[in-house]
């Protein structure tokens, strides 16, 4: 899907900056009603892309699944969060890395998901049919799917900063805030196949504690890989590239999953004192 993206912006800017250009010497305030444009005011040009795109219209319009329910952005923890990151995790299992020479596949506790709150772009997908074109809206930037091997310390410092800001997207284990710290951070033991989410709705989830001295790994953005959104101490952490963008994982996953119901299950927890 990233030819399709640029094409898109091409396709804009070329149809935005490929006119005369007009000075204002006067104006009023009268409305215009607007019309289509006729086809022999189209430039060469304008022409030439008007098949590319219908094309893209054709692309971003096609049905991907469907949402039995509505997935809203919430925190601290919300459906369409948890959605974003159930696809990102089931992603990693799928792809099986080599990580510390064991393999990642279903059934090994120790890989997470975590995408920062401000990296999903709409606030809801809305039950019904979804299409490429909400996904774009979803997740806008090319982000790619990173792998990073943190400390069990590294990541209850990445989750204290998880609570100070109210919450992220988290797959693959959960906490509790207190007082704007995370505490009780569990995993939760994979025992799906790599095609289903990673809470159960039947089988209650199998939870292990976090531990300090104990490697993890955890799926993310390469933005937040890199030392985003307040992540400087993941600069340091082995990463391993897959060079699949997130929102191609998103797309993938909902063909995969084809209906998608909402978890509202709460992965993060605030304990009011």
């Amino acid at each position: 899907m990233n030819y399709t993206h640029r094409l898109f912006i091409l396709l804009l800017l070329v149809l935005t900056s490929c006119k005369a250009r007009f000075v204002a010497t006067s104006h009023n305030n009268q409305s215009i009603p607007v019309t289509s444009i006729a086809s022999d005011s189209l430039t060469d040009i304008e022409r030439y892309l008007i098949p590319y795109r219908d094309s893209l219209s054709g692309i971003m319009n096609e049905v991907i699944g469907n949402a039995t329910g509505d997935f809203k952005k919430e925190k601290p923890a919300g459906s369409l969060g948890n959605l974003t990151t159930d696809a990102i995790l089931w992603k990693a299992i799928q792809l099986n890395l080599k990580l510390d020479s064991s393999p990642v596949q279903s059934g090994n506790k120790s890989i997470f998901a975590i995408v920062n709150y401000g990296g999903i772009r709409i606030n809801q997908i809305s039950k019904g049919t979804i299409t490429i074109g909400k996904i774009f809206e979803l997740l806008p930037f090319e982000n790619e799917l990173v792998i990073v091997e943190v400390k069990g310390s590294t990541l209850m410092q990445w989750c204290n900063l998880i609570a100070k800001s109210g919450g992220w997207p988290i797959a693959g284990f959960k906490f509790d805030i207190s007082q704007d710290k995370a505490i009780q951070l569990q995993g939760i033991a994979n025992n799906n196949s790599s095609t289903q989410t990673i809470n159960d709705p039947v089988v209650p989830p199998k939870l292990f504690s976090i531990e300090e001295h104990e490697t993890y790994w955890v799926a993310t953005n390469d933005y937040i890989a890199n030392g985003g959104d307040n992540c400087e101490f993941l600069k340091e952490c082995k990463q391993t590239k897959t060079g699949i963008l997130i929102r191609d994982v998103m797309i993938d996953y909902v063909k995969k999953m084809s209906r998608i119901t909402p978890d509202t299950k709460n992965r993060i927890t605030i304990i009011k004192e």
